[in-house]
C-alpha cells in the first residue's frame, strides 16, 4: 500500500538562491519517492469521477485504489 505523506504537517522552506551553486531537481522519483504523492493526487482527481459515472451508470462505485490502480493504469513503468 502506498504509504500518505503529510503534507499538511510539513514546515515551510524559504531557500536563500545566494546559499547554493547547483539545485537537484527530482522529477522522477530516482531521488525520493514522488510515486506516493502522485498516486494520492490521481486518487483525488479520480474518485469524484469515478463516484460521478457510477452514479449516472447506476453501478457501484469503485474508488481508485492508490497503490494497485496506479501501478496499473497511471505509472508510467
Amino acid at each position: 500500500m502506498v504509504e500518505e505523506p503529510h503534507l499538511a504537517d510539513s514546515p515551510s522552506l524559504t531557500l536563500d538562491k545566494d546559499a547554493f551553486d547547483a539545485v537537484i531537481l527530482d522529477l522522477d522519483g530516482v531521488v525520493t519517492q514522488t510515486a506516493a504523492v502522485h498516486a494520492i493526487t490521481w486518487k483525488a482527481t479520480f474518485d469524484p469521477l469515478l463516484q460521478a459515472q457510477a452514479v449516472t451508470s447506476g453501478t457501484d462505485f469503485l474508488p481508485f485504489d492508490a497503490d494497485t490502480d496506479y501501478r496499473r493504469y497511471v505509472d508510467g513503468d
